[in-house]
């Protein structure tokens, strides 16, 4: 799952870093991990809007499907670090 989940969020990249890559438009989500577990991250991948309204970010409910969210989230949530 991991490595799917990597792969997701290679579309993350146009916004966000992650590690040496990506870009700088939304927050560095390097170490997401240690801050956000993978429920609140699944839920923000949803919903951005929800836990911050004034979100650049898109919701993607229907522009991904529920395991690559789910696969996404998790991936993130080990991002603590180190990597």
């Amino acid at each position: 799952a991991d490595a799917r989940g990597r792969r997701v969020s290679n579309d993350c990249a146009a916004c966000h870093r992650i590690g040496a890559e990506g870009g700088d438009l939304g927050p560095d989500l390097s170490r997401i991990g240690s801050v956000r577990d993978r429920a609140y991250l699944k839920a923000y991948i949803e919903d951005p809007s929800r836990f911050n309204p004034d979100s650049g970010m898109p919701g993607y409910t229907g522009e991904l499907t529920d395991v690559q969210i789910e696969e996404l989230s998790r991936y993130l949530a080990s991002l603590i670090g180190n990597q």
